[in-house]
């Protein structure tokens, strides 16, 4: 994690956010040229060095390799300060035509919410106060890695989120899943909801 030890503060500035609509299905030749050319740009507009562009591009690579489910439509990586583990979001669109009028009770059915306790759900409002989605987020230990005493559990950050909103094929249900061992960039990719609702390009 990358936080002040004296302010508790992130230490990544949040004037460049960077996500990267990663190539999904796409071969893995194809995959390595859209890191390297997606790292070199940002480096160069960050101000990084060649040896941060080559160490971007391959958790660019790597996380765009993750395997994904067939009901995935597209893919999103948030990576800050291009040094970090980053995270990557699988977008899932669902009609939301013919879906229960409870809003509130499909997106928690969808997200499992259910089964964690208050702190970790919190509603997603709009700017005008209507509540359009669900967000959870909560920490738990991966498998633990190493041998013998030298073994241990690492914390692993999993958030969902879920936002109704309008698009041309009208009301759609936007489940997004991401999880990462870099809970600083789990934590700031709540960023990911502006976008979902007012992105195009990842919908069409």
């Amino acid at each position: 994690m990358h936080i002040d030890p004296i302010t508790r503060r992130p230490t990544w500035s949040m004037e460049h956010p960077a996500w990267y609509l990663a190539p999904l299905w796409a071969p893995a030749g194809l995959v390595a040229e859209w890191a390297r050319t997606a790292a070199a740009q940002a480096a160069t507009e960050l101000g990084c060095s060649g040896v941060v562009a080559e160490r971007a591009a391959a958790t660019l690579e790597r996380l765009a390799m993750l395997p994904a489910g067939e009901e995935t439509s597209r893919r999103v990586v948030f990576l800050s300060d291009l040094a970090g583990l980053g995270v990557a979001y699988d977008l899932i669109v669902l009609t939301a035509e013919g879906a229960p009028e409870d809003m509130a009770a499909t997106h928690r059915v969808l997200l499992g919410a259910d089964g964690f306790g208050p702190g970790s759900v919190r509603e997603v409002t709009a700017g005008d106060g209507r509540t359009i989605g669900l967000e959870v987020f909560h920490v738990r230990d991966s498998s633990p890695t190493g041998n013998g005493i030298f073994s241990r559990a690492v914390p692993l950050a999993v958030s969902r989120f879920v936002v109704r909103r309008e698009s041309g094929f009208g009301q759609i249900d936007v489940v997004a899943v991401g999880a990462s061992q870099d809970l600083e960039a789990a934590v700031l990719a709540h960023a990911l909801i502006p976008l979902l609702l007012e992105s195009e390009e990842w919908f069409e």
